[in-house]
């Protein structure tokens, strides 16, 4: 097994674990909240940090949605060559698009980094001490995820095999 792939796994179960404790903590904080208002209390902090956990869970989401092939996409083009059972172009346009995608991704990362950067100078404490550079961290990062995971698409669609399986599948 190639190095490219292990990583990709791990990643894969990086990704499937965050989203699991960030679903577990928004519903037990949201759950926690509205308890606790029935008391007259109420913490301010929550509402935030549920607003950021959602955040978390959709760019972890993405990139395991990625790494699965099962993004959103548009496959009317993809249809009609399954019809006229044509799988190797099938399998080129796949190419393409990981291509393509990875690339935006890398430049949506850039993008999110600079803003880090800037949040960095600029930012303030948000809630419980924590900066607000440390809370956008996740964009950058959930880019750079998602174009790794498209590179390995990319990359691993050359192994024959497995090419024609997810040709095959998708």
């Amino acid at each position: 097994m190639s190095i490219l792939k292990l990583i990709d796994q791990w990643i894969d179960k990086l990704c499937g674990a965050a989203i699991v404790v960030s679903v577990a903590l928004m519903l037990s904080l949201a759950i926690f909240a509205i308890l606790m208002r029935f008391f007259q209390q109420t913490f301010l902090w929550i509402d935030p940090l549920v607003r950021h956990l959602v955040f978390y869970s959709t760019f972890f989401g993405g990139a395991l949605a990625t790494g699965r092939r099962r993004h959103i996409g548009i496959d009317f083009l993809h249809k009609f060559l399954e019809t006229k059972k044509r799988h190797d172009l099938i399998l080129w346009l796949q190419r393409v698009i990981d291509l393509v995608c990875m690339l935006a991704s890398c430049w949506l990362g850039r993008a999110s980094s600079l803003f880090v950067k800037m949040e960095m100078e600029y930012g303030v404490e948000s809630f419980l001490g924590i900066h607000s550079s440390i809370l956008t961290m996740v964009i950058p990062i959930g880019f750079y995820l998602i174009a790794f995971r498209f590179f390995a698409l990319l990359v691993l669609s050359f192994d024959n095999k497995k090419s024609r399986e997810e040709v095959s599948h998708a």
